[in-house]
């Protein structure tokens, strides 16, 4: 017992000295990931909070399809839509064809902005369900990856995290331009609004260390949107090969046991 009881101890002690890390996972990521495997594998103690995200599975509780199911608008073009379609099996066919045309148009023309809409909704569920879990992990070194990163890019913005952060291909310009947000918050009216989450976390840079990886070949998060939030800023962008958007190859190890990501966590805790 007193040796079990040692080895406790130990353990405790190790996971002390770790360098504690929140993953905020990607669009269709999940706790445990690769990179997050890889990160702990390489040492680090490594926090991922689940955000239920999705483009379109419903077994996601926060999936932007499951949001744009929820939509009243969206409800009423589909029970148009299920009315035409029931009128044209059971009724006459000329006033249910015109029914459907109805919902069919309508559809068409909102689709786009609901989703948008479902979208935001979507966002804005992940920064709180990331805002939450900050005091409780209270970590070394905040990593976001794509859309983890437009989140964590989100939690500086507000004033939520003030520490050091590693951003890997952060998505937010992108998640601005589909949402058509500007602070996400709140609905944006202006040109000068869109920009005011990336204008906040420029201004915040020089207070905290925010390093950017991202690679020239990502063909899903433009590489000139890391490129555009590094310029007037203290925020450091280093471009890289590294496997495209995923970036994996930051995560292998290398023949010190550790890897490109790795280097960067303890580099930027030594500033």
């Amino acid at each position: 017992k007193r040796e079990r009881e040692r080895q406790r101890q130990r353990e405790k002690e190790r996971k002390k000295k770790m360098t504690k890390i929140m993953f905020i996972h990607g669009l269709e990521g999940h706790p445990n990931g690769r990179k997050v495997t890889m990160l702990r594998d390489q040492g680090f103690e490594v926090h991922a909070p689940d955000m239920q995200m999705s483009l379109y599975r419903l077994n996601k509780s926060n999936s932007v399809t499951r949001h744009l199911l929820r939509l009243p608008e969206f409800q009423v073009i589909c029970a148009v839509l299920f009315a035409g379609i029931c009128s044209i099996i059971w009724a006459s066919l000329w006033p249910s064809v015109a029914v459907l045309l109805l919902g069919v148009a309508w559809l068409a023309i909102r689709i786009r902005s609901l989703f948008a809409e479902a979208m935001h909704v979507s966002f804005l569920a992940c920064v709180d369900i990331q805002t939450l879990a900050l005091p409780r992990y209270n970590p070394d070194v905040l990593i976001g990856s794509s859309w983890g990163g437009a989140v964590a890019q989100e939690l500086i913005a507000r004033g939520n995290y003030t520490g050091p952060t590693i951003l890997l291909a952060p998505a937010l310009q992108e998640v601005l331009n589909m949402t058509g947000q500007g602070c996400l918050s709140s609905p944006a009216s202006s040109h000068e609004e869109e920009a005011e989450s990336i204008t906040r976390l420029k201004q915040r840079s020089g207070d905290m260390p925010i390093l950017v990886f991202h690679d020239r070949q990502d063909d899903t998060i433009p590489y000139q949107h890391s490129v555009e939030l590094a310029r007037d800023s203290e925020i450091e962008l280093r471009t890289v090969s590294a496997g495209g958007h995923s970036l994996l190859d930051l995560v292998k190890k290398n023949n010190e046991n550790t890897s490109t990501l790795g280097e960067a966590i303890r580099e930027i805790l030594a500033r």
